[in-house]
């Protein structure tokens, strides 16, 4: 693997963990629709620098995928779920942190005839935020055992990222499978907060390799 590629890798993982903590500081806590109006700047704010993250990251872990190939099955295995995650966890932060303003902003004032209606939309949106949630947590979940276990394989890495990274995906879905909610805000901020310390390590892995390789 190209050196500049790998530092660069390494790079955008942290720099994509950093943007997701960032998210989970300033994600604001739910509220009626007063509240969402109210909040709507932090909330776009918040959510689009969800998005961003997760293409930042998807850069990191692309180089991931390609410092493992050797382990191909499970390698390539975790590029396609976690293409999976990406793409639920940008429509949930679209749909929960773009489209629920943009709505209300275009709706103007809340009267008594288009209350029901307006009701009715915000909560097929929040049960349209909550699968894509899932579909988030439990592909990004299946991509970092795959992942991690091709590392504890092959060590490219050190095989304690990789023992590490297998812990937390085996937990998260055995707890999501057995009823633990993720779904809601403190939820997502545990599981967020969970894998964070797993990429930002591999993250620093991936670019001190590219050192010790240069070196």
């Amino acid at each position: 693997m190209d050196s500049r590629l790998e530092k660069s890798s390494g790079v955008a993982t942290i720099i994509g963990s950093v943007f997701m903590v960032l998210t989970m500081v300033l994600h604001p806590a739910g509220g009626d629709r007063a509240h969402i109006r109210q909040m709507s700047d932090i909330i776009i704010a918040s959510h689009s620098l969800a998005i961003l993250s997760i293409i930042v990251l998807c850069y990191g872990l692309l180089g991931l995928a390609i410092k493992l190939k050797s382990a191909i099955v499970l390698s390539y295995g975790g590029a396609v779920l976690f293409a999976f995650s990406a793409v639920a966890v940008m429509m949930a932060a679209a749909l929960n942190g773009l489209a629920v303003p943009f709505f209300l902003e275009r709706m103007g004032e809340i009267t008594s005839e288009n209350s029901g209606m307006i009701r009715t939309v915000l909560i097929y949106n929040y049960s349209l935020n909550k699968a894509f949630d899932l579909i988030f947590i439990l592909a990004l979940s299946s991509a970092a055992v795959l992942w991690s276990w091709a590392i504890v394989r092959t060590g490219l890495l050190r095989k304690w990222l990789g023992w590490l990274g297998l812990v937390v995906g085996t937990l998260a879905i055995a707890m999501t499978l057995f009823g633990f909610v993720f779904t809601d805000l403190e939820g997502l901020r545990i599981f967020i907060g969970a894998f964070v310390i797993w990429l930002l390590a591999v993250g620093v892995a991936l670019a001190r390799t590219s050192a010790t390789s240069q070196a």
